[in-house]
C-alpha cells in the first residue's frame, strides 16, 4: 500500500511539472507589426523614419523614438514596399503605415501620418 501511494505521489508531483513547464513557456513573439491591434509600439532603435510612400527613396515625414507608441492601419496592415536595411533587418520590404501626434517646440503639435519599417514596431 505505501509503495503504490509513493508511485502515485511520484506521478502526481511528475504530471505538476510537466503542466508547469507546458504553461510556463513563453509565446512566440512576432518578428515584426502586423497591426493586428491598431496600436503599435517602437521596439527597436531611435530615430526610425516614417516616409510619405513605403521605399527609402521617398521623402521623409517625421523620425520616431523607440518606446513612442503610434497608431496603425488595420485595413492595410503590412505592406511590401521598396527594400531597406534597419533595426537588425537586411533587404526587408515589410512596411505599416502609422498615425500619432507629437510636440515640437515651437510649432506645437503635429500629427505626422507615413510608412515606416515593420521590423522596427511590435503590435502593443
Amino acid at each position: 500500500m505505501i509503495r503504490r501511494l509513493i508511485a502515485l505521489t511520484v506521478a502526481a508531483v511528475s504530471l505538476t511539472v510537466a503542466i508547469t513547464a507546458v504553461t510556463a513557456a513563453p509565446a512566440a513573439a512576432s518578428s515584426f507589426a502586423t497591426c493586428s491591434t491598431g496600436k503599435v509600439e517602437a521596439k527597436a532603435y531611435s530615430n526610425i523614419p516614417v516616409f510619405y510612400q513605403p521605399d527609402t527613396s521617398s521623402t521623409i515625414v517625421d523620425y520616431v523614438q523607440r518606446g513612442q507608441y503610434a497608431d496603425c492601419s488595420q485595413t492595410t496592415g503590412v505592406k511590401l514596399g521598396g527594400r531597406y536595411n534597419g533595426c537588425g533587418a537586411t533587404n526587408a520590404n515589410a512596411w505599416i503605415l502609422v498615425s500619432y501626434s507629437r510636440y515640437t517646440p515651437p510649432d506645437g503639435w503635429i500629427d505626422p501620418v507615413g510608412y515606416t519599417y515593420a521590423v522596427c514596431w511590435s503590435d502593443f
